[in-house]
Parts: C-alpha cells; structure tokens; sequence
C-alpha cells in the first residue's frame, strides 16, 4: 500500500513542478484557458496549477484520489453492503471531476486574462 501511495505522490508532484518551470520560464502574459482545460482533463487540478490556483488544484486532485482509492480498496479488502455503494458513487462522481476541472479552469483563465 505504501508503494502506492509513493507512486500516487510522484505521479502528483512531477507534472506540478513542470508547470512551475514552464510558467517561470516563459514570458509573462495571461493564461491560455484552452490550455488550463487541457491540463485539467488530463490530470484534474493540474489546470488550476497552470493559472497559480495551487491550493484548489491541490483540493480537486486530492478529491479525486481519495474517492478512487476508496474504490479500489472496497474491492480490495472485501467491504460489501451499504458502505460499498456510498464509495462507489464517491468514485463515479470522481470520474466526472476531468470535465468540471477543465471547466473550471477554463472559466478562471478567462476571468484572469480579463482581470477580474
């Protein structure tokens, strides 16, 4: 399980530390927000990141782990019933978490390129 987790927080942090670099290295200028709804559909929260919103990319991407991890180890450790179906939806709507991510940070590209 600890290797999983291990890989979970690489997986995590590798793309993030990318995104610094690329922003820092580039000129300055406004956020692409077709590019922040990319980034997000591939790796939810990853889009908020892009845009400087770290703590509500890092709250998406948490979310989003934790309710699959809650799937996987359902079926892992043999939980059946009631707990089972509550985990299960908490895994299906992280399925839907991709899309509202990059919509989300679509929506707040475009409201700091407007500079709001």
């Amino acid at each position: 399980m600890a290797s999983y987790l291990c890989l979970l927080l690489l997986a995590y942090l590798y793309p993030w530390s990318l995104i610094d670099a690329w922003r820092s290295a580039r000129e300055p200028g406004p956020p692409s927000p077709d590019l922040a709804g990319i980034l997000s559909l591939l790796l939810p929260g990853l889009g908020q990141a892009y845009l400087g919103l770290y703590s509500r990319g890092w709250k998406i991407w948490c979310y989003v782990a934790a309710a699959w991890t809650l799937m996987v180890s359902t079926r892992e450790l043999g939980i059946t019933g009631i707990l089972s179906d509550v985990f299960t939806v908490l895994a299906l709507s992280a399925g839907a978490a991709p899309v509202l991510s990059a919509w989300d940070a679509y929506r707040n590209a475009k409201r700091l390129r407007a500079g709001r």
